[in-house]
């Protein structure tokens, strides 16, 4: 287990790292819900390519089940965008932390993966944790239209969580499964391509955003570098276990943001201490849930 648990905590903090990077930078040119899904997906060449060496074309099951995984993870992602578009940022992570469930259900009836006590003990309390975090000094809280939107986003994230397991178990190397699913993120990348508006929305972060280009190359290898990490612990491991600990990220986020508040005023202007105390309280009981299932 230790191998794939590695591989699956390092990559919520990658992703942690992206997300600040997101924040700090690039969320200010990313209006458009699609444009963050395309400048991923031209990206994601560059790995296609590394990866195409490894491809094997005689493994149906690998072809069918990667293709269709990549389609829905970049599907899942724009309903992402689209809810936090419409949505308050809170609101949407803690819909989006609910997710897991969805996963365990799934992979409980396609897969038949099943958790002993400790597993499932930590898992709940590391769900519990990240909704907590993300709710965190909400005065109140009311149904939002965006829960249907964020109802299709994790559907489609748990539908290609269980592909990608199924692309791997069918794929003679991890590789070659990785390419297949690369290969359904950019042919759905290419789609959005299509509309002429997302088009001159990608060509303009060329055009007249130059001075963020190097962000946005550091994230999207930081971004893609969490993606493989990710898809290993998922050949390796439990589809629920890797998606559990990925409701990691939200520590790794205040820890990194702590970290950098000593350095950068923005984060250190931009931290309620407040509310430092209640977070650390939690952060420390998702650390115990991970302790459980490890």
């Amino acid at each position: 287990m230790g191998e794939y648990f590695f591989y699956a905590t390092l990559s919520p903090f990658l992703w942690a790292i992206v997300n600040i990077i997101d924040d700090y930078q690039i969320k200010k040119i990313y209006k458009n819900p699609s444009l963050a899904i395309i400048m991923t997906g031209l990206f994601l060449f560059v790995p296609l390519i590394i990866s195409a060496g490894e491809a094997n074309f005689f493994e149906t099951k690998s072809i069918i089940f990667g293709i269709i995984s990549g389609i829905a993870i970049v599907l899942s992602n724009w309903f992402y965008f689209k809810a936090l578009s419409r949505e308050e940022t809170s609101i949407v992570i803690a819909l989006w932390t609910l997710t897991p469930v969805i996963v365990y259900v799934l992979s409980f009836i396609f897969l038949g993966e099943v958790l002993n006590t400790r597993q499932s003990i930590g898992s709940g309390i590391i769900i519990v944790g990240s909704l907590l975090i993300s709710l965190f000094g909400k005065k109140y809280l009311r149904f939002s239209p965006t829960l249907i939107i964020m109802l299709f986003a994790s559907m489609l994230y748990a539908v290609n969580a269980l592909l990608e397991k199924e692309t791997y178990n069918n794929a003679g190397t991890f590789f070659s499964g990785f390419f297949f699913i690369t290969l359904g993120m950019i042919i759905a990348t290419l789609c959005f391509l299509c509309s002429k508006k997302n088009l001159y929305a990608t060509v303009s972060v060329f055009k007249y955003n130059k001075r963020y280009l190097s962000f946005i190359v550091i994230s999207e290898i930081i971004n893609i570098a969490a993606m493989i990490f990710q898809d290993i612990a998922l050949s390796l491991g439990s589809v629920t276990i890797v998606k559990v600990i990925e409701g990691l990220q939200p520590i790794f986020v205040l820890t990194l943001i702590l970290f950098l508040s000593f350095f950068v005023v923005y984060f250190r202007t931009n931290t309620n201490y407040k509310l430092l105390f209640p977070k650390l309280l939690i952060m420390a009981g998702m650390m115990f849930g991970l302790y459980l299932i490890y």
